[in-house]
């Protein structure tokens, strides 16, 4: 209770619509709220909770339900932004992958990329990311609905992943604002997942100053997908700032 009153739901700011409570970003979320002393702690509640009770009893299984039904999860979701935030453990994990991939991770020029409206800038960093030595940057100095993208050539009735790195320093101008990945063939926007088969819809926006995200989703062309007819970009909504880009793959899983 006391994490969700006074650190989830403490920020508030004054919007479009009125005031608008602004929970922490990902990246707060799990280096500032539910940091790794904070899952230790819970996880050290329960054990003590279920030895002080008697097995089999309505308290035993009443706590044993909390631990399953909302400290696992919890702790799922803590280790896998643990991953996202450590570059070393996500390449690990995503050099065990081997499919046909289209893969973005040069550092020698801007090619390909376009960028809107025409006050978004597009260049290549100066300090290594954790795949090249010169991340794309992305600066958008307004909330004016930024989009940096790039043409894929999709096969048709495929299911890609696609995986990338990105820090951020943007500002969020609305409750649900911030950074995302889209993806579209013939026109139409493709519905990304966290997995590939019966995934969840990912629709994550992120902000904030984080270090590096490691962000992975998956998406499938339609029957009718034809060569150069794709894009991957990434969108601004309500949001503003500065973010690099590195190390983008699109890969074949089936």
């Amino acid at each position: 209770g006391r994490k969700w009153v006074k650190e989830m739901m403490s920020k508030s700011f004054l919007g479009k619509f009125g005031p608008q409570t602004v929970l922490p970003n990902y990246y707060e979320m799990w280096n500032e709220v539910y940091t790794p002393d904070t899952i230790a702690e819970y996880d050290r509640l329960l054990t003590d909770a279920a030895a002080a009770v008697q097995s089999g009893s309505l308290e035993a299984r009443r706590i044993a339900l909390m631990r399953r039904e909302m400290f696992e999860p919890l702790a799922q979701a803590a280790d896998l932004a643990r991953e996202r935030f450590d570059p070393a453990r996500a390449l690990k994990r995503r050099s065990s992958f081997r499919g046909g991939a289209v893969a973005f991770e040069d550092s020698e020029s801007l090619e390909g990329w376009s960028a809107a409206p025409k006050n978004v800038r597009i260049s290549r960093g100066t300090r290594p990311g954790p795949v090249t030595s010169a991340p794309l940057v992305i600066e958008a100095p307004t909330d004016n609905a930024a989009v940096v993208g790039h043409a894929v050539a999709f096969k048709p009735s495929t299911c890609y992943r696609v995986s990338y790195f990105i820090r951020l320093d943007v500002e969020a101008t609305e409750r649900r604002g911030g950074v995302f990945l889209y993806a579209k063939c013939r026109g139409k926007k493709l519905k990304l997942t966290d997995a590939p088969v019966d995934g969840k819809r990912d629709s994550m926006k992120l902000n904030g100053r984080t270090g590096w995200v490691f962000v992975e989703n998956y998406f499938t062309t339609p029957e009718k997908a034809d060569s150069g007819e794709g894009t991957i970009s990434f969108r601004y909504v309500d949001a503003k700032g500065r973010a690099e880009l590195d190390g983008l793959r699109v890969e074949e899983v089936r």
